[in-house]
């Protein structure tokens, strides 16, 4: 909940193997938190996300984060043989 008098705040972080390839964020309605990464983003493999709100207000924000995996071996072609 808000705290009067006080903006809110939150910082998130992700890591992965792969590189970060995308990220959005968006406010729920009736939030009006300004959104900005702080450290990493797309084309590495970690981020850290920072969200504060007016003076009196919460957070209602959504955060998403795409990414590559490193290459991985491919499965071996189904088999031939019949059962």
């Amino acid at each position: 909940p808000p705290t009067p008098g006080k903006p809110s705040f939150a910082i998130s972080g992700f890591n992965t193997a792969g590189n970060i390839t995308a990220v959005s964020a968006s406010n729920a309605p009736g939030s009006n938190a300004v959104i900005k990464i702080v450290a990493g983003g797309p084309g590495t493999g970690k981020i850290v996300v920072a969200a504060i709100s007016p003076i009196g207000e919460g957070l209602d924000v959504q955060l998403n984060i795409y990414a590559h995996l490193p290459n991985t071996p491919a499965p071996p072609p189904p088999s031939s043989e019949n059962f």
